[in-house]
């Protein structure tokens, strides 16, 4: 519509009869107007009476969904639902001016499943006013669901005592959707060592697996251990076994009876007068995975003292007779063993009297640590260093290579010829251990009082050289 114009005045306009204005009106929201005009006369002229000249209607813009965009995350972590929170918006030009429009609706993502969602439908709710929103459907590509965290907290108190087998660690689970409820496969575990301490427990092989009867799926979720870490703790085991194979001589004191590392008489000034097996007290200081002992009972075996014209010999610990030991004994003998070695820091797992994988491990390290031949056999050198003596009448070990069963080169053709020049034949000097060197070196140790395993270690050498 456009101004008039008028003689003897102005031309006025209105769409409500209240205000008026010269300049011709204009609605801007949905709707029908009616525009009203008058002449204000001059001053040889009168006003006219309002007139409505003309009906204008305004009718509302239709959006597509082609106008519409997502304005929010098209992601979310798994709820098990398929509910998605995206909100969605007008493509910017698309609306007049300073307009604004809020869109609602429902979205839904194509799947509740991590790895299966990809896309969100928006069905828009209605709209009325100045903008109208032709029916239809938004499909939003590239969405996700991520994986949620299913939280592991193990157990608080989990511990065992040094040298004993590490106990099953138990845990509870949080963050999973209610109602549904998870499988594992494998087991927590700790960080390594064995020493007395607080260990951190870590997921070790714990891992998820489907649990179909409530729902849950494995991949919709990320296994997480808590943080911090939860300790697992090694106490101190008991001080150790009274030492036992003590000897010591009539009328001489208490304190020249040595006793193991780490134990000292209570009163080394008393005096060993009677013979025969005699008890005293002793206390064991403790160590970084035993307690410490006190008033312990110690038998040792008051012997007379021999003597060299006149003179006086010193007391030296003196080793019990002891069997051979190796891999596969068992009984008292191994338990004693396993004692010892636990003893002196080389942990040979649970004194259960079964020479095994960990026993067979301590002895020759042990072995190793004192410079003795290291072949996993506890000889008399073995158990001499075990109680802290010096053994007599012991072949010296010497420093040829363990062999067996398949060794082969310079040792095995020395081997031969020493068998051979004892008259235990073995075949020709090829160097290759075979089955005649084998019931050769069975033939030998038999004859020497030796284990007989076929094996030529130290103690077979020393017969042999």
């Amino acid at each position: 519509m456009t101004a008039g114009t008028a003689s003897g005045g102005t031309m006025q306009y209105s769409l409500d009869g209240t205000i008026w204005s010269t300049a011709v009106p204009t609605g801007k929201n949905v709707g029908a107007y009616t525009v009203q005009y008058k002449v204000v006369g001059d001053a040889t002229h009168t006003d006219t009476a309002p007139e409505k000249c003309q009906l204008v209607t305004i009718s509302p813009k239709f959006l597509t969904m082609d106008n519409l965009t997502p304005t929010g995350s098209t992601s979310k972590v798994y709820d098990g639902t398929t509910n998605s929170s995206i909100t969605v918006g007008v493509k910017a030009g698309v609306l007049y001016g300073s307009d604004t429009l809020t869109i609602t609706g429902t979205a839904v993502y194509n799947s509740a499943n991590v790895n299966e969602a990809n896309t969100i439908t928006f069905t828009p709710d209605a709209i009325t006013g100045n903008y109208e929103l032709v029916p239809g459907v938004l499909t939003i590509t590239g969405a996700s669901i991520t994986p949620r965290d299913l939280t592991v907290t193990p157990n608080a108190g989990q511990s065992k005592k040094f040298g004993a087998e590490d106990p099953t660690l138990h845990s509870t689970n949080s963050g999973r959707v209610p109602g549904q409820i998870p499988d594992f496969s494998g087991a927590l575990s700790r960080a390594e060592g064995e020493d007395a301490g607080l260990y951190d427990i870590t997921l070790g092989t714990l891992a998820l697996i489907d649990h179909f009867s409530s729902g849950f799926k494995a991949s919709n979720y990320t296994l997480k251990m808590v943080s911090p870490a939860v300790k697992f703790e090694i106490t101190k085991a008991d001080a150790p076994a009274a030492p036992t194979g003590l000897k010591g001589y009539k009328d001489s004191a208490l304190s020249t009876v040595t006793l193991p590392t780490g134990w000292s008489w209570v009163d080394g000034t008393l005096k060993m007068n009677t013979i025969g097996d005699q008890t005293f007290k002793a206390n064991y200081a403790g160590d970084t995975n035993h307690q410490a002992g006190t008033n312990v009972d110690v038998t040792v075996k008051v012997v007379r003292r021999s003597s060299s014209g006149g003179g006086s010999s010193y007391y030296a610990p003196v080793v019990p007779d002891m069997p051979m030991l190796y891999r596969g004994c068992t009984g008292d003998a191994v338990k004693t063993l396993q004692e010892k070695l636990n003893a002196k820091g080389f942990n040979s797992g649970n004194v259960d009297g079964i020479f095994g994988a960990k026993t067979y491990a301590a002895v020759t390290a042990f072995q190793k640590a004192n410079s003795l031949g290291v072949d996993g056999i506890v000889g008399k050198l073995t158990w001499a260093k075990l109680y802290d003596a010096t053994p007599v009448n012991v072949t010296p070990v010497t420093t040829q290579p363990m062999l067996r069963t398949g060794s082969r080169g310079d040792a095995v053709r020395k081997l031969q010829e020493l068998l051979n020049a004892k008259g235990y034949t073995c075949g020709s000097v090829d160097g290759i251990f075979g089955s005649k060197t084998y019931a050769a070196v069975l033939a030998f140790q038999k004859a020497n009082g030796l284990a007989a395993d076929g094996i030529v270690g130290s103690l077979t050498w020393g017969k042999l050289v």
